[in-house]
């Protein structure tokens, strides 16, 4: 996740909505050469065959991959599929007492509207 992302998240969230704390995400911070050097230097006093690079392990690839992120399309997919799975079960769990429907024509709804204003 890019750090402008979090921070306009924390921005839209107002946990912390101060301007002088943007940082460009496009510029990797730079490590100190000196601390690197000394890092090293610890590292090689334990006399490992195959140390891994100090820069690598600061600075940790895998860390910079980001997760699965659904698109638009995923999340909706997704939310019918809830209400669909919720629907059948509320289906599932009811008694069928439906009665079936006769069909009546035109003119016989036309009749039924004369009597009840008769009636």
């Amino acid at each position: 996740m890019k750090l402008e992302t979090i921070f306009n998240c924390f921005h839209h969230c107002k946990i912390r909505s101060i301007e002088e704390l943007v940082v460009d995400a496009s510029e990797e911070c730079p490590l100190d050469p000196e601390v690197i050097e000394n890092l090293e230097s610890q590292i090689r006093q334990f006399h490992y065959h195959n140390p891994m690079d100090i820069r690598n392990l600061l600075n940790y690839l895998e860390e910079q991959v980001t997760a699965y992120t659904p698109d638009m399309d995923d999340v909706i997919e997704d939310q019918l599929q809830e209400r669909s799975s919720l629907q059948v079960e509320v289906n599932d769990n009811e008694a069928d007492d439906s009665q079936e429907l006769f069909v009546v024509s035109a003119t016989e709804a036309y009749k039924m509207v004369e009597m009840l204003e008769r009636f």
